[in-house]
């Protein structure tokens, strides 16, 4: 489980960084939940973190997330844009494992955004986030 875990935090930081040119540069806020399959409670809660984007982050969205995943090892990635709305899709093999993974990024306003990601690696998930822009400064 713990695998898994850690590409879904990866895919939640990538998606998240990966906005940004259509987000103002800065310090996020993003709320998150996940549910699934045999998830233990303590998992399902709701959890709070601040990120910041950077300018150069921002600079081709689809790019900064392609080469994310990418380098991440995933495969077969597949990404479409709809006006305000993302669609991603990604196969990332990890040991004897591959978690599927299938996005939607919502951007509301350029300080504001939601997400929904399915991930499948045999257990689904569904993790879900909304961010909002706190400022121009970023905390050290």
């Amino acid at each position: 489980m713990s695998r898994h875990l850690l590409l879904a935090s990866l895919l939640i930081a990538v998606s998240t960084s990966a906005m940004a040119s259509d987000l103002k540069p800065g310090q996020w806020e993003i709320i998150q939940s996940m549910s699934g399959d045999q998830m233990p409670e303590q998992m399902t809660q709701e959890t709070t973190e601040t990120q910041c984007m950077t300018a150069e982050e921002s600079s081709d969205m689809i790019a900064t997330l392609r080469e994310d995943w990418t380098s991440s090892g995933c495969e077969d990635i597949k990404i479409r844009r709809d006006g305000d709305t993302i669609d991603a899709q990604a196969t990332c093999p990890a040991g004897v494992r591959t978690t599927t993974f299938d996005a939607s990024i919502t951007m509301h306003s350029d300080e504001h955004f939601n997400s929904m990601i399915e991930m499948d690696n045999g257990q689904q998930v569904t993790i879900e986030q909304e961010g909002h822009w706190v400022g121009e400064n970023c905390e050290s």
